[in-house]
């Protein structure tokens, strides 16, 4: 996972935890921390599946183009 991500996550965590304590709840850090994780571990999945998959009737038209364009630079 991206440092960038952890990072993010990590001071999520810290603002929830402080923010926790100062309205009374008891939170744990560790546990809330591998839940944002795999979160974001899922929705990175999800954003790969959808940007390398053709989902959309436009995606599949322009595979099958460049399908064809491929096609065509190795018949040459």
């Amino acid at each position: 996972m991206n440092e960038r991500v952890k990072a993010v996550i990590s001071a999520i965590v810290i603002v929830a935890i402080n923010v926790g304590v100062l309205l009374g709840f008891d939170i744990d850090g560790d546990a809330m921390t591998n839940a944002l994780m795999g979160l974001a571990a899922f929705l990175s999945w999800c954003w790969a599946i959808w940007k390398n998959h053709n989902f959309t009737d436009e995606a599949i038209e322009a595979q099958r183009y460049l399908d064809d364009l491929k096609a065509a630079h190795r018949r040459k």
